[in-house]
């Protein structure tokens, strides 16, 4: 579960950072994705795929293994 903190941590901190760049909170530097972040929306998107993707895959790897174990304490 540790991986799971990281990985949190590592795309709150890429989000802020974008939304910060493109707020123009930071005065010498050019925002490229202005406000409604249609840029960041399509990186959260594809980011929700792999994520929801990944989690089908954990499921489905757990339920092989719970049935293996079923059928391992039948015999």
């Amino acid at each position: 579960m540790p991986s799971a903190v990281y990985v949190f941590y590592a795309s709150a901190t890429l989000f802020m950072s974008w939304i910060t760049w493109n707020t123009s909170l930071l005065l010498d530097v050019k925002p490229f994705d202005r406000y409604p972040f249609a840029g960041l929306e399509m990186v959260v998107s594809v980011f929700d795929v792999i994520l929801s993707v990944s989690v089908l895959m954990s499921q489905r790897r757990q339920n092989r293994l719970e049935k293996l174990r079923q059928q391992v304490e039948l015999r």
